[in-house]
């Protein structure tokens, strides 16, 4: 996960008070197999969902 100024970062940057800021994220699986089932990842920030 990286939060940058700008949408679609790829990496971190500064963030000032006040400037708006973007989460990207990313899931990596480790094995060669696929994904057949549908699964949620829900992104919080201090409890409140970011992103599902």
């Amino acid at each position: 996960m990286v939060i940058a100024s700008a949408h679609g970062g790829r990496d971190t940057t500064s963030i000032t008070q006040g400037q708006s800021s973007f989460p990207s994220w990313a899931i990596d699986s480790p094995t060669q197999n696929d994904v057949d089932e549908l699964f949620y990842v829900d992104v919080l920030l201090d409890g409140a969902v970011l992103d599902r």
